[in-house]
């Protein structure tokens, strides 16, 4: 059986979407939704060798000018010539049509003794209930699922994994977000960061938005 680590909030450090490694390490890592590369250049100064899988041509193609492997196979067609280490999930199990059927997937792909390292929202988390239907991270249509710790550890032991551990950091970039939504919003009207989000230039948009964390 392999060991699951999960980060219920991703922590902060490395950019929006990387997930820290939690110590100095070594052997073969795999980050799955690799993005630009922003968590394989962490890794790799972590003392992994990494790689990352990304179906994105375009962010696949920026992470490769890091210098970094990256394959654009959909993860169950993936056969890797030696196993894991370690495979990477950072804000990625939230956005599978079946989480279950994918943590298998990784299973098969890490070496007996392995870690899967997963970072996803908290959906009982006290800022969710705190912000509520203004909770950033419900994230609709993207986020298919939002899990708790226990339904993390649900899924994870479906997949044959065991938990060695999970943490509740929340990103100031989060929190802001959501107040922004809150003090940005006008009735019937998008609010500036909403609008900017979608490319809106007219004069809704208005001029950039920025909310500070604290």
């Amino acid at each position: 059986m392999v060991a699951a680590l999960s980060v219920i909030s991703p922590l902060a450090q490395g950019g929006w979407g990387s997930f820290p490694s939690p110590a100095k390490g070594a052997g073969h890592l795999l980050d799955i939704g690799c993005n630009e590369g922003r968590g394989l250049v962490l890794y790799a100064q972590n003392g992994f060798q990494a790689e990352g899988l990304e179906l994105n041509e375009n962010a696949a193609a920026v992470a490769r000018a890091k210098g970094f492997r990256v394959m654009p196979a959909a993860l169950e067609r993936l056969a890797p010539a030696e196993p894991f280490d370690v495979v990477v999930l950072s804000n990625v199990i939230e956005h599978l049509p079946d989480p279950v059927a994918a943590l298998q997937t990784v299973h098969r792909l890490l070496r007996p003794g392995g870690q899967v390292w997963i970072s996803c929202p908290n959906g009982n988390s006290l800022w969710r209930r705190v912000f509520g239907r203004r909770w950033i991270n419900y994230h609709v249509p993207f986020h298919l699922w939002h899990f708790s710790p226990d339904t993390l550890r649900e899924i994870l032991t479906r997949a044959d994994f065991r938990d060695s551990g999970n943490s509740n950091p929340y990103p100031a970039i989060w929190l802001t977000d959501s107040l922004c939504g809150i003090f940005g919003n006008r009735q019937g009207r998008p609010n500036k960061v909403d609008a900017l989000r979608s490319g809106n230039s007219g004069p809704d948009a208005g001029q950039p938005f920025v909310c500070w964390p604290f």
